[in-house]
């Protein structure tokens, strides 16, 4: 997870790139604030399977999520101009405690995993996929399915709970 950062008189405040090759895969960047533009990530690179969601720039300033060349795939990003191709979407990725960046107000104190319902499961590409996630569960969860966006696999209560098979 990449959060609560603040650019103040800067570009790409969750990531500045500068000309190196930047690949970001399977992550998740969200509550960033930069004072010009990309408040989530500034320059080149390549996104896959990631959600960047709900970082700020100063209004006026080009691109709140991302501001300049990228490819991207099969990703959620919070921004027009990215969706309805390459497998990727603009929708709430419904974290379990959104807050929103603001003005000087970067936030690293919400909870960026993904709920049930997030448009974000099963949406991602396999094969750019790691086989693990952020907290070393299993990408995907269920063999066959694929992978979620973001840094973290969705898990159900149903998954985490023990399985009881027989009481003596």
């Amino acid at each position: 997870f990449i959060t609560g950062n603040d650019g103040e008189g800067n570009n790409g405040c969750g990531i500045w790139n500068n000309g190196a090759t930047l690949n970001v895969i399977n992550s998740t960047i969200a509550g960033n604030y930069a004072s010009r533009s990309g408040g989530g990530l500034y320059g080149s690179g390549t996104i896959k399977n990631s959600i960047i969601w709900g970082n700020t720039n100063v209004s006026g300033w080009a691109g709140p999520q991302i501001n300049g060349s990228t490819t991207i795939t099969y990703s959620d990003i919070g921004q027009s101009g990215y969706a309805g191709s390459n497998g990727n979407i603009n929708s709430d990725p419904l974290f379990v405690d959104f807050l929103q960046a603001d003005i000087d107000t970067p936030t690293a104190g919400g909870d960026f995993h993904i709920m049930s319902g997030s448009p974000a499961v099963n949406t991602s590409n396999n094969s750019d996929a790691p086989a693990d996630d952020i907290e070393s569960q299993a990408r995907p969860l269920n063999v066959g399915d694929p992978a979620d966006m973001g840094a973290d696999e969705y898990l159900s209560l149903e998954a985490e709970a023990p399985v009881v098979t027989a009481f003596t």
